[in-house]
């Protein structure tokens, strides 16, 4: 089985590759990056993971990352001090052409935290991240004059 992680960079992102890697150690885990080198040594240095290096505007790198993949998880988060457009939504736009075109039928996209967890830790950070992203997530609701 080959899995693709996108958004592998991240604490999301590392925690999954790891946690696929623990309970799957048969599994290829792919994973496509921007910036691998942000990656910890552990996983760079495990023969089980495969890392293709490229951004999401470069379609050919990411048919390479997808040859041969069973499912696709994605973390794929809020990219810092992005003040203009939507370059995520974008991107799964053209990713799930490329899944249908490689017959990829399973695919995961997370989501950015926006609810908290009995289990959260209180953190001062977190709590403003989520109630940011909460109160604009009301915003575009409203705006867009859809239920809640």
């Amino acid at each position: 089985m080959r899995l693709l992680i996108l958004g592998a960079t991240g604490p999301c992102g590392i925690a999954l590759i790891r946690k696929a890697l623990a309970v799957h150690p048969d599994y290829t885990i792919v994973v496509y990056a921007r910036n691998p080198q942000k990656l910890p040594n552990d996983i760079q240095n495990n023969a089980s993971v495969t890392i293709i290096q490229g951004t999401l505007d470069e379609l050919d790198k990411l048919e390479q990352a997808l040859e041969g993949v069973d499912a696709v998880i994605s973390a794929l988060g809020p990219i810092p001090f992005q003040t203009t457009g939507t370059p995520i939504a974008d991107f799964y736009g053209r990713f799930i052409d490329l899944l249908y075109k490689h017959n990829i039928k399973r695919f995961m996209p997370l989501a950015t935290p926006s609810h908290r967890d009995e289990h959260d830790g209180k953190q001062w950070k977190f709590t403003t991240l989520v109630t940011v992203i909460r109160n604009i997530a009301k915003q575009h609701v409203l705006r867009d004059g859809r239920d809640r």
